[in-house]
């Protein structure tokens, strides 16, 4: 199952027995005690997933920020790679090892 399916079958199930609890206690079950039990691990693993959604925002703007970063860093070296290769000339090993590493 996956998760979404899990999450609804829990709500389902806790509407039914809601729904169905004069029933059931019509039949010698009480379901109130399991009821609130499982509520509450409904509800953490709500605050779970909820935290879990944040912190997928912040991985995704984190990624962004590193992305950029890199960027302007790689845009920085290949802008010293030109003007080495001004200084040196094109031919220069060094300017042509720095040129082979940028591809």
């Amino acid at each position: 199952m996956k998760e979404a399916e899990k999450r609804d079958f829990v709500n389902q199930i806790l509407q039914l027995l809601d729904k169905e609890k004069e029933t059931l206690a019509a039949n010698g079950f009480n379901p109130e005690a399991k009821v609130a039990e499982l509520l509450e691990k409904k509800n953490h693993c709500d605050s779970a997933e909820a935290e879990q959604q944040k912190i997928a925002v912040l991985a995704k703007q984190a990624t962004i920020a590193a992305n950029e970063t890199l960027d302007v860093a790689y845009s920085e070296a290949s802008n010293l790679v030109d003007i080495i290769s001004g200084f040196l000339g094109k031919d220069n090993e060094l300017v042509k090892q720095m040129r082979k590493y940028r591809n």
